[in-house]
């Protein structure tokens, strides 16, 4: 399966391969350029590739341009910005399903140097005796997969290349459009005996082209890995590469390995850097190295070749071919050693078309131990087409039909190698086992005695090891056999995915295990609880009933045995935090309102995420995630008594939960008119004041006429009568009503109402101090607004008035004496002024005390008097029998003098008539004598 992203967003991938050299002298190119925004990514689990690529793009400092992947290889490539490449590995290191990460490098294509032959001028057919396995096969329909610059179906190998893939351009159009891979193909499976200008090693092997590298020979680690497996996949019996570069990869490792598991034999040209530095991949242990020999069976001064210490070059063959040109018109001189591999590649076809049923080992041993010894700068001589198809035909004088190891693969320690060994020409001389590490040291080990057991001591050593047995009869016979041993001496290390604190059930999870892991063993408190021996390495710890700090041990053993232990201290936690309100509090005497603050006290051991209100209908309210815990919570919509609930959640998600019912007053008191019991003296005032949750205080600042203020506190209870003293005061008072309810919303309205502490002064109008008969009593003036006007005689009222006009008539008939009068009026404030007089009731006329008559000389006669009356004497008239009048006085003293001389002598009655001011009268009569 391949992902890959769209073609507008992919990146441009370079690398540096193997080169074409159009010199006089071949040049294996060195591997020096490389693109550092080129990742392979090495998976644990093919399937993890696209959550791997997704992964790293969600990396903040990451962008991945393109992904390309290749599940048979558990890989993918991805490509990022070059400034990116940094915080991608690490991003790649650190993620589970990585194995391993390294840079996309390059390969280059051996180089030919054209020139004109034909097959008199193929000595390379001939120094390799392949003529010899002609006698025996020219091949058949084994095919040879040439993993290179495309293939172009040129006249050589007309009707013989199969249907490929174009890696490069991702198409199924494998055009060579370098001539480096047909050049390859030609030499390889060229047509014999047809009247034409070349011949071919396998004339009827079939080519299956492989397209990795571009028109200018390069072509990256990726697209060379995927064009192995893509071989392999596809029916290809021999893989040759005739590219290389000079880094080490696990990628184009495990493409190797995978065709050497699938029993294909892989073919790689050593080089042409005249070095014994390892180029890849022909340094992998499956793949056969070939260096280029000349026709003396001397090394070309390009080719690379092995040290004594380092002898990783398998083969050498012939390095400079015919071979047809891409156009299909030419035949030119192909050299270096990307031509002496595709004669190794044939002889193979030529093998496997002799012996079908061999395997890849088989075919590799007929190969390299039928090899001519040329020096020790290759291990095993130069390539003998002719011997290899003998050896693989012949009934073997000697085999070995079994290596077994104990332990099995992969092993740790000490290993015991066990060649199972058979002779039909003698008995066994002895048997040589030469094991090649990873780090290219070899150890060799002989045995002379069965069973031949041999041990190989691994102990460091961790990776691939080859190890060859060879063989060897009394006869003077040599077989040569290999297997591959992967060795595992180093422990696992998996980082322990697990929290610090825990609750419920919980997962125990290797985190990135650098090795195969065979088993994992999970211990609580010393305790074994779990065993775990397949992916995902997750045990399901349940912690119901634990407590505090527990220690998790995990042990982790690979496949070989080794393992590695790592513990944990984990506090379980099952329960929800410890919680407790803080406040507001609400008094008997109180409320909240508006927006308070709510605070509460909360304690984990894991430690609180966050404390919250919620309202009844499960709102959240306010929450808050720091100690101390306070909250403001908007209260201004609720009224009366309110349920809040404090909701604490710790970081393992535990909840707890706290109910308060609190009391909201939200609205202010409603304050109407003042009401007062009176409107003068101590005075008893109400205001009219309503709340719904009762009221801390009433005030009342009253403002007096004067200008001056008053302040009253009233009762925080109904009615809130309070007392004030007004004494004094006159006019209108102005309130303001300060009403504070328990919540402390507050109201304050304005009211006004009329103090009158002033008497009223009031004029009315009596009699004299005497009178009688009806007496009119009457109000004349009066100087504020009088409500009733009471009348009383001797304290008696005797009359009452509401209205005007204030009168009234007292009646004293039949009263005598002096009588106490008193008029009293009140205004509307109940206000009183009260007047007193004494009036005399007096019906009586005046009191005559003295009457006498003086007669002098003279006519006129004096009448003398004495005439009291308290209410005083209006007049004195002196009456004659007749009653006519004979004199009158009003004046005190009250004298009469009476002309007589016209009176007739004698006695005459004289009547002295007296009338008070009241009208009162009396008469006093006296018969006098008129001389």
């Amino acid at each position: 399966m391949r992902y890959r992203l769209p073609a507008a967003t992919a990146a441009v991938i370079a690398a540096a391969t193997l080169g074409v050299s159009v010199t006089a002298t071949p040049v294996f190119a060195a591997a020096t350029s490389t693109t550092p925004s080129q990742l392979i990514v090495g998976l644990r689990s093919a399937s993890t590739a696209a959550a791997t690529v997704r992964k790293l793009d969600a990396d903040p400092d990451v962008k991945v341009l393109s992904s390309d992947a290749s599940a048979e290889l558990s890989a993918v490539t991805v490509a990022v910005p070059a400034a990116d490449r940094a915080d991608a590995v690490a991003t790649l290191k650190a993620d589970p399903n990585v194995a391993y990460v390294e840079t996309n490098a390059v390969a280059s294509a051996d180089d030919v140097t054209p020139d004109d032959a034909f097959y008199a001028r193929q000595w390379g057919l001939a120094t390799s005796k392949t003529p010899a396995a002609w006698d025996v096969t020219t091949g058949d329909a084994v095919v040879v997969a040439v993993v290179d610059t495309g293939v172009n179906e040129v006249s050589e190998i007309a009707g013989r290349v199969l249907p490929g893939y174009d890696f490069v351009n991702d198409d199924s159009d494998p055009s060579d459009d370098a001539g480096h891979g047909t050049a390859v193909a030609t030499v390889a499976a060229a047509a014999g005996n047809n009247g034409a200008a070349m011949v071919g090693v396998c004339w009827q092997c079939r080519i299956l082209p492989v397209k990795v590298l571009g028109a200018d020979g390069t072509g990256t680690y990726d697209n060379i890995a995927k064009g192995i497996t893509y071989a392999v996949d596809n029916g290809a019996d021999v893989i040759n590469l005739s590219l290389g570069g000079a880094e080490s990869s696990q990628l184009l490792d495990s493409a190797v390995q995978y065709a050497y598991a699938h029993n294909v034999v892989v073919v790689a040209s050593a080089g042409n850097d005249s070095k014994t530095t390892r180029t890849y991949p022909a340094a992998s242990i499956p793949a056969i190295a070939v260096a280029g020999s000349t026709q003396g069976d001397g090394r070309y001064s390009w080719s690379n070749y092995n040290a004594t210490a380092d002898q990783w070059v398998d083969l050498a063959a012939p390095g400079s071919n015919i071979a047809q040109s891409a156009s299909g018109g030419n035949f030119t001189m192909f050299e270096g050693t990307s031509s002496a591999a595709p004669l190794v590649a044939g002889a193979a076809g030529l093998v496997l078309s002799a012996k079908p049923d061999a395997t890849a080992d088989q075919v590799r041993d007929a190969l390299e131990n039928s090899g001519d010894s040329i020096g020790t700068w290759v291990a095993k001589g130069r390539l003998n087409v002719g011997r290899a198809v003998q050896q693989i035909t012949a009934s073997p004088a000697l085999s070995i039909s079994e290596i077994a190891t104990s332990p099995v693969s992969p092993a740790r320690g000490k290993v015991t190698v066990t060649p199972t060994v058979a002779s039909t020409a003698g008995g066994i001389k002895t048997v040589k086992m030469t094991v090649t590490q990873p780090n290219g040291k070899t150890i060799a080990t002989t045995a002379t005695k069965a069973p031949f057991s041999m041990v190989y001591n691994s102990t460091g050593i961790t990776g691939a090891v080859a190890i060859s047995i060879t063989a060897t009869d009394t006869a003077g016979n040599s077989t040569t056999a290999g297997t591959v041993l992967n060795v595992d001496n180093t422990a696992p290390s998996a980082a322990l995915t697990l929290s610090s604190f825990v609750t419920g059930p919980t997962a125990v999870t290797l985190a990135n295990p650098s090795d195969d892991i065979a088993e994992m063993d999970v211990y609580v408190k010393n305790v074994l609880v779990g065993t775990v021996t397949s992916a995902p390495w997750t045990y399901d710890w349940d912690t119901s009933g634990l407590a505090g700090t527990i220690p998790v041990k995990v042990s982790v053993t690979d496949l070989a045995g080794n393992s590695s232990t790592t513990t944990k201290n984990v506090g379980v936690d099952n329960a929800g935090p410890k919680l407790a309100w803080g406040g507001p509090t609400v008094a008997t005497k109180s409320a909240l309102r508006g927006t308070v603050e709510v605070k509460a006290t909360a304690t984990d051991t894991a430690g609180v995420a966050s404390v919250e209100v919620l309202d009844a209908a499960g709102n959240v309210l306010g929450a808050d995630t720091t100690t101390p815990y306070v909250i403001p919570v908007d209260g201004s919509s609720f009224s009366g008594d309110t349920t809040l609930t404090l909701r604490a959640t710790d970081k393992l998600g535990q909840i707890t939960t706290v109910d308060k019912t609190v009391l909201f007053d939200n609205t202010a008191p409603v304050v109407g008119d003042i009401a007062a019991s009176a409107a003068r003296g101590n005075l008893v005032l109400t205001p009219d004041v309503t709340d719904d949750t009762g009221l801390r205080s009433v005030k009342m600042a009253l403002t007096l006429p004067s200008g001056k203020t008053v302040t009253i506190s009233s009762p925080t209870t109904a009615p809130y009568a309070a007392k004030w003293g007004s004494a004094g005061i006159t006019g209108t008072v102005s309130a303001a009503i300060t009403a504070t309810d328990w919540a402390g919303n507050v109201t304050t309205a304005t009211s006004t109402f009329v103090v009158d502490n002033t008497a009223p002064s009031a004029a009315w109008t009596l009699p004299s101090a005497y009178a009688n008969g009806i007496v009119p009593i009457a109000l004349t003036t009066a100087s504020d607004d009088t409500a009733t006007m009471d009348v009383l005689v001797k304290g008696k009222s005797i009359a009452q008035l509401t209205s005007a006009p204030w009168s009234i008539d007292w009646d004293t008939t039949g009263l005598s004496g002096a009588f106490a009068v008193a008029v009293k009026t009140t205004d509307a404030a109940g206000n009183t002024t009260t007047v007193n007089k004494t009036i005399n009731v007096d019906y009586a006329g005046p009191k005559v005390t003295v009457f006498t008559v003086k007669f002098p000389a003279a006519a006129a006669t004096q009448i003398r008097t004495s005439v009291t009356d308290p209410a005083g004497v209006e007049s004195l008239e002196l009456l004659d029998a007749a009653g006519q009048s004979l004199a009158t006085s009003t004046t005190s003293p009250y004298t009469l003098t009476v002309d007589t001389s016209a009176m007739s002598k004698g006695a005459a009655t004289w009547t002295l008539k007296a009338t008070d001011k009241l009208g009162n009268v009396s008469t006093t009569t006296k018969v006098v004598t008129v001389s």
